[in-house]
């Protein structure tokens, strides 16, 4: 059987295809379009059904996440599907759609379930898991929480956490401080965070917001207004207090939650879903602090819909689990002569790709792009669409930062190391490939990549998963000592992270990446 997902209204569009429990195809619209956010998702469709052999004609089904209405997507009687659905117990609707000109069984599946069906898979399927989905609005709810028994997911509790521990308890603060409500806005506070330290009179004021302000817009803006006379606010200290101090509170939120709802519910382990899952302080408090280990998918925000939709309309359509994917699955890999070509067009020369050239590249202070096969799914930079620098170079964290990328200064850098240098550093540590949880740096060791609070938000590598970059980082450590290498998302500033080796030297060409390394294929820039 062949499933076709998609998530077509809302930040993360995308599409992505499944066969026999496989998933053959994945892409998020903003990789094509290179444009952050976009909603076009007939682009994303489009790529998918181009591929060989996978028109729309052998397709059997569609899996569509809520919101529904886009123009690409008409499904039968809307009215009645959501009106079921609104009562957060049914958790899908099987109807019909008209996409393109034909029309197919469709199900539709709730944003929240979506977004848990993923981290369901992540978790293995295991029976007594408890899921938590928390984000800044899905369909129907904040927050909500679910049981996965036995083939079969249960909506248990909506909206069970604070307002400070929601997603949507972030996007106040970024617009409290002036930051707007984009989805990236989180990201920013939480580095703001790493310079300052909790503070009881700050969390005691924080407190006695009511919860409505994630619901009600006219009381959200009255509190603003008491702050800023208040004087609450001030100077980037003062902000970076209030941050450390919010993220303390959300943190303990969400563990109060999770631990006794475990109980409640008889639950052995704990997955979860939505934007919230990127907030590697949290997911290292429950797991170092607490010994929880919470199972994540590496896009557990919105841009993991079309997978998150497909796992669940293959479970209920074949009632068998998707086999395990790689997180290297968006788009397409080129051929080497395609990015062979690419070089050329920029004026360079390329040439077989050579490990020891790039080791001395990064070890005398270069910035090198590197770019292999098909690229990460999800917002993290994993070794297939990323910057690399040396960590122990002075100044490299602000000349990739703010000159490469025009990050915010108080912006911090994550790194990658094998998982045998890992290991060494961390002997007690679980390892982290999907770069979702931070690690306490000892001093003096990649300064580069150490932030403000003496973490790093690390990636584990191993040999028998990505064999290239395993070597590159073996001999980058052997000829320097130092453990590993600076990763940071392979794109320009208010571009989306490149898909193709054209889309890496229109953002870089003009830069000072010294190397461009494409597949099995290299070029120094001249």
């Amino acid at each position: 059987m062949r499933i076709l997902g998609i998530h077509a209204i809302g930040h993360d569009t995308g599409a992505a295809l499944v066969e026999d429990n496989r998933v053959l195809h994945s892409v998020e619209t903003e990789r094509l379009t290179r444009r952050r956010f976009d909603h076009r998702v007939g682009k994303a469709i489009d790529f998918i059904l181009s591929r060989p052999g996978c028109g729309l004609e052998t397709v059997d089904a569609v899996a569509v996440s809520t919101p529904i209405g886009h123009d690409e997507v008409h499904v039968a009687d809307i009215d009645a599907v959501m009106a079921t659905l609104s009562g957060k117990v049914q958790t899908h609707v099987q109807t019909r759609c008209r996409i393109r000109d034909r029309e197919l069984p469709c199900l539709v599946v709730t944003h929240e379930a979506s977004h848990a069906m993923l981290a369901v898979h992540y978790a293995g399927y295991r029976n007594r898991c408890l899921v938590l989905v928390n984000e800044g609005q899905g369909q129907f709810s904040q927050n909500a929480l679910f049981v996965y028994q036995d083939g079969e997911l249960t909506w248990r509790e909506t909206d069970a956490l604070p307002w400070f521990g929601r997603g949507l308890g972030w996007t106040g603060i970024g617009v409290l401080f002036g930051m707007g409500n984009s989805p990236g806005v989180a990201g920013k506070l939480m580095a703001m965070g790493g310079y300052g330290r909790p503070d009881a009179r700050t969390e005691g004021r924080l407190r006695e917001i009511r919860d409505e302000v994630t619901t009600d817009r006219g009381y959200a803006y009255s509190v603003a207004e008491e702050l800023d006379a208040e004087g609450f606010l001030g100077d980037f200290d003062r902000r970076a207090t209030i941050v450390a101090t919010f993220q303390e509170m959300f943190s303990e939120a969400v563990v109060k939650l999770v631990t006794s709802r475990m109980a409640r519910y008889a639950c052995d382990h704990v997955a979860l879903g939505g934007g919230c899952g990127l907030n590697i302080v949290t997911n290292t408090v429950l797991r170092d602090t607490y010994g929880i280990h919470p199972h994540l998918a590496p896009a557990c925000n919105d841009s993991g819909h079309p997978l998150g939709a497909v796992a669940y309309a293959n479970l209920v359509l074949t009632g068998q689990p998707l086999d395990p994917f790689p997180f290297y699955l968006t788009g397409t890999a080129e051929t080497d002569d395609e990015m062979a070509d690419a070089l050329k067009a920029a004026g360079m020369s390329p040439e077989p790709i050579d490990l020891d050239r790039i080791v001395l590249e990064l070890a005398g202070g270069g910035v090198v792009g590197f770019l292999r096969g098909r690229a990460e799914s999800g917002p993290r930079a994993l070794g297939h669409r990323s910057l690399l620098g040396n960590p122990d170079a002075p100044g490299m964290r602000q000349r990739i930062s703010e000159g490469l990328k025009s990050r915010e200064w108080y912006r911090p850098l994550a790194a990658m190391l094998t998982d045998e240098r890992f290991d060494r550093l961390y002997p007690d540590a679980p390892r982290s490939p999907h770069m979702l949880f931070d690690y306490t740096l000892p001093e003096g060791v990649m300064p580069q990549a150490r932030h403000a609070d003496g973490t790093s938000r690390l990636q584990t590598v191993s040999a028998r998963d990505e064999p290239v970059l395993h070597d590159l980082l073996t001999r980058f450590s052997g000829a320097t000592g130092t453990p590993g290498l600076i990763n940071t998302s392979l794109n320009a500033a208010g571009r989306a992270i490149a898909l193709t080796c054209d889309d890496m030297l229109t953002d870089f060409m003009r830069s000072d990446v010294g190397l461009f390394v494409a597949g099995d294929v290299m070029a120094a820039r001249g």
